[in-house]
């Protein structure tokens, strides 16, 4: 009708915005959890940990001669050394942002700077983790290069894997020391569920263990391993056979004393810490916030972890 006053024929009716922010879709921190050997019993600031081990002594089955005394055996150890480097990150906001726009900025900073902190360490204990000497290929493939498509983990591969973790005397977690823990991607998962051996997933014995560990982001366990789906688990892309560009997914299976973390209790301590800047601009315009850490990862045990490559069906495989 005419005459009439429209939201087309005003400048008065604006977009109206929600005042506080989301963030980015975010997955759960999970590979540190499993560094439960810490270096914060230092005997000194330094720049490397060292971990001390002793080696068991040979079994004795010979019977002692009854008039002679026993010959003395050496002890011997090795060392795992843990190298301590600088991390960390940061964000700036100026005065001119925090004074036009309508968000807390520097609230939200915090928010960011604080995931960027536990992303990055769980990167880096993720990172050594899979850099591990104890592989095992699904589908029989002979390496890495080799694995196409229909390579798929299996409930045989998991089965091999906790063979040979009780093999090498790996303690394990959870029931009675028998259980070990793998993280393992999405993708993975749904092969693994579809193969035939792995429908019944022991969740029942977890809640009736008393006392056991329940790890963040666990579904179930099966076949002696308390599963971690993580999609931050590891992948390789287009490290599989050359002819089908197959993405490759590194699935790890660990016992305890698999990984160390050594970090300096003087200037950061176990974890990262958020760091304020300081206002030095002349006009006092820039808010600096980060995060700080000085630490660092390594294997402690090569023989409590093992490292499943597999391909899945439902990935990158073009």
């Amino acid at each position: 009708m005419a005459g009439e006053t429209q939201v087309s024929s005003v400048d008065s009716v604006v977009a109206a915005y929600n005042l506080t922010a989301d963030f980015a879709l975010r997955a759960r921190k999970l590979f540190d959890q499993v560094a439960t050997v810490k270096g914060d019993r230092v005997a000194h600031q330094g720049g490397t940990v060292v971990f001390t081990l002793w080696d068991d002594l040979a079994a004795e089955t010979d019977e002692l001669t009854e008039t002679a005394d026993v010959d003395s055996v050496a002890m011997s150890d090795g060392q795992v050394t843990v190298t301590l480097r600088e991390y960390g990150n940061s964000v700036r906001t100026t005065a001119k942002l925090r004074g036009t726009g309508f968000l807390g900025y520097d609230h939200d900073a915090a928010n960011v700077i604080g995931e960027n902190a536990a992303k990055s360490l769980d990167i880096l204990a993720r990172t050594e983790l899979a850099g591990g000497s104890n592989i095992r290929y699904s589908g029989g493939a002979a390496g890495r290069s080799t694995l196409i498509p229909t390579h798929v983990l299996k409930s045989a591969d998991t089965k091999y894997v906790v063979a040979k973790l009780r093999g090498n005397e790996a303690p394990g977690w959870n029931n009675g020391g028998q259980a070990y823990v793998g993280f393992i991607h999405p993708d993975v998962s749904y092969d693994y569920r579809e193969d035939a051996g792995a429908n019944n997933w022991d969740d029942a014995a977890i809640r009736n263990e008393g006392g056991a560990r329940v790890w963040n982001g666990m579904i179930g366990r099966h076949n002696g391993v308390d599963w971690i789906e993580t999609s931050t688990a590891p992948i390789v892309a287009d490290a599989g056979s050359s002819t089908t560009l197959t993405d490759v997914y590194q699935t790890l299976v660990v016992g305890q004393r698999c990984l160390a973390k050594g970090f300096s209790k003087t200037v950061s301590g176990e974890r990262p810490h958020v760091v304020v800047g300081p206002q030095t601009d002349k006009l006092r315009r820039f808010h600096d916030v980060g995060w700080y850490w000085l630490g660092g990862y390594k294997r402690y045990r090569e023989e409590c972890i093992y490292r499943i490559e597999s391909a899945s069906s439902i990935g990158d495989n073009s």
